[in-house]
C-alpha cells in the first residue's frame, strides 16, 4: 500500500511540473476580485 501511494505522489507532483510552465500565459484567468465577487454570490 505504501508504494502504491508513494507512485500516486510521484506521478502527481510530475503532472505539476509540466503544468507549471503553462501557469500565467491564459488570458482567461480570474483576477482575486473577481473570485471574491463570484464566492459572495453563492
Amino acid at each position: 500500500m505504501a508504494v502504491l501511494k508513494a507512485l500516486e505522489e510521484f506521478v502527481s507532483r510530475h503532472d505539476q511540473r509540466k503544468l507549471i510552465p503553462l501557469l500565467g500565459t491564459s488570458d482567461g484567468f480570474m483576477t482575486p476580485e473577481e473570485l471574491d465577487i463570484m464566492r459572495e454570490m453563492d
